[in-house]
């Protein structure tokens, strides 16, 4: 016990903060229950209601009575609510959705191994990803790089080598992405995340290859660690809001820290590469309540702009199959 007592101390925690927080949890994810069991009920409601003034409608109106607005038909009236369901206010939209596709893209990689004879080559038991898989997928190769494949700059933060990787970042990323989220707001997350992702792929090449050398890195660490930089300078900026806080992401930090000169084959100047960013970032970085409109709809725009940067990623990915020759070198059926 004294063990994990000094491991959560790392963290800036302790064992009777944790069992509240799991409390808290608990008693937040039987809210949302409810909430959703209420908007799902929602759903085979035979009326309508506006969706600008909230006005009360029949089923088969088209125009509120009250403001005028156009409300379409009850499929859409439909639509709209099932949307609700999953926009709840305090829900973690975007960490979740950056999660489902870090996992999304690594059951894709095993199944591809599967799917070309290579799982039963590599004694990997099917759960980690072989060497071919990160190549085809986009890990960030220098040399491809260098010959134009500029996608892999991106593609390669989608990737995990083995499960330990992934479960790591997909809990480091829940840790400061829901946090980030409620604070400055899901557009900006979602816009910082891409772009650090960038950012950190950028400087992991430029540091692997200034010397001539050959670098190949796969991993979602370096945008999350320019999320826990952001924390981390919002935190030192807001000194009394977010106090508490402190200790948490530095905590973070340090671990990957700790595992980066750990002697395994980490990726340090992506780490660095998105910390520094981040750091800088969180320093000047609003809340998502003290935003003005129009800075609000500019991160928005930058947020769908790297959603289109991601797909043309993927879809530049899925036109790049690998060579024949490299296939049968490696044994793939």
């Amino acid at each position: 016990m004294a063990l994990l007592d000094e491991i959560l101390k790392l963290f800036g925690t302790n064992r009777t903060r944790m069992q509240w927080k799991v409390r808290a949890w608990k008693r937040g994810w039987e809210r949302k229950k409810a909430a959703l069991a209420n908007r799902g009920a929602a759903l085979t409601y035979q009326h309508k209601t506006c969706p600008s003034c909230s006005h009360p409608a029949d089923a088969g109106d088209t125009v509120c009575t009250r403001c005028g607005a156009h409300m379409g038909g009850m499929l859409a009236h439909r639509a709209r609510r099932f949307g609700a369901m999953f926009g709840t206010p305090g829900a973690p939209f975007v960490t979740s959705l950056i999660g489902v596709s870090l996992i999304a893209t690594y059951a894709a990689m095993l199944l591809w191994d599967h799917n070309v004879g290579i799982a039963k080559q590599t004694g990997l038991g099917g759960l980690a990803p072989s060497p071919l898989a990160l190549w085809r997928f986009g890990s960030e190769l220098s040399t491809d790089i260098q010959a134009g494949q500029w996608w892999r700059l991106l593609t390669a933060t989608f990737l995990h080598v083995n499960l330990w990787h992934i479960i790591f970042n997909v809990a480091s990323l829940w840790s400061v992405g829901v946090y980030l989220e409620e604070t400055i707001g899901k557009a900006k997350t979602l816009a910082l995340y891409i772009l650090l992702a960038i950012v950190s792929a950028g400087f992991s090449y430029w540091w692997h290859t200034h010397d001539g050398g050959i670098g190949n890195s796969a991993g979602a660490s370096g945008a999350i660690c320019g999320l826990i930089g952001v924390a981390i300078g919002f935190s030192l900026r807001h000194r009394n809001a977010a106090r508490h806080l402190r200790s948490h992401y530095l905590g973070w930090a340090l671990w990957i820290a700790i595992i980066g000169f750990s002697g395994w084959n980490i990726d340090n100047a992506g780490h660095v590469g998105g910390l520094v960013p981040g750091l800088l970032i969180g320093l000047v970085v609003r809340r998502a309540t003290v935003t003005p409109h129009r800075v609000h709809r500019a991160w928005l725009a930058g947020a769908l702009v790297g959603i289109a940067l991601v797909i043309a990623s993927y879809a530049y990915m899925a036109q790049n199959p690998l060579p024949d020759v490299v296939m049968q070198v490696n044994g793939a059926d």
